[in-house]
């Protein structure tokens, strides 16, 4: 019968092919990285790493699945996006980190806007909340209001399931749950008024299938702002929730927005819908539409 560290090191092994995809990966530093993540996450010792192209540093919970590992290994890279929002957040302009979870977004979104500029992050799960917290406090944002709710089409409560992987809780139901939460959920339209947000240049929305009823729910500051709108395409995770999986692209397009991608080459390309380009996308308002360069 294999023995735990034969358990492991197929574990590890099965990790670095799903790596080896990502567009991050380097074989010697990508690996012993993970190595060490591995032996992190089992004797459940947190760190807190510099993200130093970025001018931050990010408390990461010992966590085997999820954003934790992929931020450990890739740092900066762990999301493509996050070296490019400089192109779509301006120095004192406003944005929404709505699935805030451990702050990477956020503290990347502070650092961009500056001493002049909001960021609201948006995140209800508790333990996710609580390391927000002392990310925020870590880097000194005091630009940075943290929305502890979920949000919705309407205010009022809501079940969040709890997966196994920490970033992916979500209000559709799981087939098997590690257990749930009872939130408190609002609508993003209040958010932005209880805020007093003058401007909204920025939103990003990752929240596992609830895009669709979160920008349902902030119709009238959409359509006020226009602002550019990182979502990731969740379809398994909307139809979840009773939605087809285009149902965001869908309103978008509706409230008068245009779609890009980030290429390969780090510039934005304009796209009709979701492709090999994904999981996350960019909705461009007319306004806005200079930023976006032709097809992908």
């Amino acid at each position: 019968m294999p023995g735990p560290t034969t358990g492991m090191v197929r574990d590890l092994s099965s990790q670095v092919d799903f790596l080896r995809h990502h567009s991050g990966y380097r074989p010697v530093r990508t690996e012993a990285r993970l190595a060490t993540w591995r032996l992190l996450s089992l004797r459940r010792r947190p760190v807190i790493v510099n993200f130093r192209d970025l001018g931050f540093r990010l408390e990461l919970p010992a966590e085997w699945r999820g954003m934790s590992k992929l931020a450990y290994v890739f740092r900066e890279d762990a999301e493509p996006e996050l070296r490019r929002l400089g192109v779509v957040v301006p120095p004192g302009g406003t944005a929404i980190d709505v699935g805030a979870h451990y702050g990477d977004y956020t503290l990347a979104l502070s650092r961009l806007v500056g001493s002049y500029g909001r960021v609201v992050a948006v995140e209800p799960l508790r333990h996710a909340l609580e390391v927000l917290h002392r990310n925020v406090a870590l880097n000194q944002c005091s630009n940075v209001t943290v929305e502890p709710v979920g949000l919705g089409r309407d205010p009022g409560r809501a079940v969040l399931h709890l997966h196994a992987d920490p970033s992916r809780a979500t209000l559709g139901e799981l087939e098997q749950d590690d257990g749930s939460e009872s939130i408190e959920v609002t609508t993003l339209d209040h958010v932005v008024h209880r805020a007093g947000l003058q401007r909204v240049d920025f939103i990003k929305l990752d929240i596992e299938g609830g895009e669709y009823d979160a920008l349902e729910g902030g119709r009238s500051a959409i359509v006020r702002h226009q602002p550019v709108i990182q979502f990731e395409h969740q379809p398994g995770a909307a139809e979840r929730l009773g939605h087809s999986g285009t149902v965001v692209w869908e309103l978008l397009a509706e409230l008068g927005y245009g779609f890009a991608a980030l290429s390969d080459s780090g510039r934005l390309r304009r796209v009709d819908g979701p492709g090999r380009w994904g999981p996350n996308y960019f909705a461009i308002p007319d306004r806005r539409s200079d930023l976006v360069d032709g097809p992908a």
